[in-house]
C-alpha cells in the first residue's frame, strides 16, 4: 500500500523541520507557499497514510493551533453569495457578488480542485471545476471566476471560449457557492462536522497538516461534559475544542445531536479545562 514512508517521502519528511520524532509528525509545517509540500510528492489537499493515521495537506484560514478541531471554510462571506452584475457572463466566466483575492480559489498544485456550484436560479444544479478566479485580460479583477467542465492537465486559458463550462449560462442573482476541499478554518460551534485535528500552530493563510483519521493530540475540555475512556466526543461550542457527551441528555432532540456528531473517542477519561488530550479522530466527516 502506498504510504508516506515506502514513497520515500519519508526520508526527507523524517528531520526537525516537519516536527516527526516529537510527539506528532507535521507538528511544524506552517508554510506560505506549497512549494516544500509538492517538492515531497504531495499535493494540496491531498490525503496520504502515515504512522497509522491518514493525513491531509491544508490551507488554514483564521490560523489555529496544535490540536485545534479544524472544519473545511465554506459558507461565509467570502464563499457564498449569488452571481453578480458587473460583466457579461458567459459559458465559462461568471462574477461573484462577494470580494476574493486573486487566485484564492485555485489549488496551487493543482491535483485537487476547487468547485463552483450554482445554487438555485436559471443555472440550479450545474456544478464546475474553478480554472482561475481572474479576469482573462486583466488580473486585477479577483472576482471573476472562470470554470470549465473538465480539467485536462495540458488545459490552457483558452479553455474560456470552450464548451467545456455552463451548460445553461447561470445570471444575475442566481446562488453561487464555492467549495474548496483543502481549506480549514476552526470550528465554532457545537456539534460542527471537523475536517481533522491541526498537527501543529498554522499561520492564518498558510499551509499545513492535519490528521484526518488515527490517534492525534486534540484539544478536547471535560469540566461540564467529561471525557469517558473509550467513549464517543463531540465537537463543543467553544473554538477548536471537542468534549464529551452530555451524560443526561434531557431530550431526545440533544440525544440525536450528540449521536449523529461524534468525532471520534477518548482513550482517557479526563474532566479538566481544555488542553490536549489523546484521542482516536474518526474521520467520520471529511471531505
Amino acid at each position: 500500500m502506498f504510504s508516506v514512508q515506502t514513497s520515500g517521502i519519508h526520508r526527507s519528511a523524517y528531520n526537525p523541520a516537519f516536527g516527526e520524532g516529537f510527539e506528532d509528525a507535521f507538528r511544524n509545517v506552517d508554510v506560505p507557499s506549497p512549494t516544500s509540500i509538492i517538492d515531497l510528492g504531495l499535493e494540496i489537499g491531498e490525503k496520504f497514510p502515515y504512522e497509522n493515521g491518514i493525513y491531509q495537506v491544508v490551507r488554514v484560514r483564521g490560523g489555529g493551533q496544535k490540536g485545534d478541531w479544524v472544519k473545511l471554510f465554506f459558507g461565509g462571506a467570502t464563499r457564498l453569495g449569488t452571481v453578480a452584475a458587473g460583466i457579461a457572463a458567459t459559458k465559462a466566466e461568471i462574477q461573484s457578488s462577494f470580494n476574493l483575492v486573486a487566485g484564492d480559489l485555485v489549488n496551487p498544485s493543482k491535483g485537487i480542485p476547487s468547485w463552483a456550484f450554482i445554487t438555485s436560479g436559471t443555472g440550479i444544479g450545474q456544478r464546475r471545476r474553478i480554472l482561475a478566479n481572474w479576469d482573462s485580460a486583466d488580473v486585477a479583477k479577483p472576482n471573476i471566476i472562470r470554470v470549465a467542465d473538465i480539467h485536462p492537465s495540458d488545459v490552457t486559458y483558452s479553455a474560456i471560449t470552450s464548451g467545456d463550462a455552463f451548460a445553461t449560462l447561470p445570471v444575475t442573482g442566481d446562488g453561487l457557492s464555492l467549495i474548496l476541499p483543502w481549506e480549514v478554518t476552526k470550528t465554532a460551534a457545537a456539534y460542527d462536522l471537523p475536517q481533522g485535528v491541526l498537527m501543529g500552530d498554522v499561520t492564518d493563510g498558510q499551509y499545513g497538516v492535519i490528521c484526518v483519521a488515527g490517534p492525534a493530540l486534540a484539544k478536547c475540555v471535560g469540566s461540564t461534559d467529561a471525557l469517558v475512556a473509550q467513549q464517543p466526543i463531540v465537537i463543543s461550542s467553544t473554538g477548536g475544542v471537542a468534549k464529551g457527551r452530555v451524560a443526561a441528555p434531557g431530550s431526545a432532540t440533544i440525544a440525536m445531536q450528540e449521536a449523529g456528531a461524534q468525532v471520534g473517542y477518548a482513550f482517557d477519561a479526563y474532566s479538566g479545562a481544555a488542553g490536549l488530550r489523546h484521542v482516536w479522530v474518526s474521520g467520520n466527516f471529511a471531505m
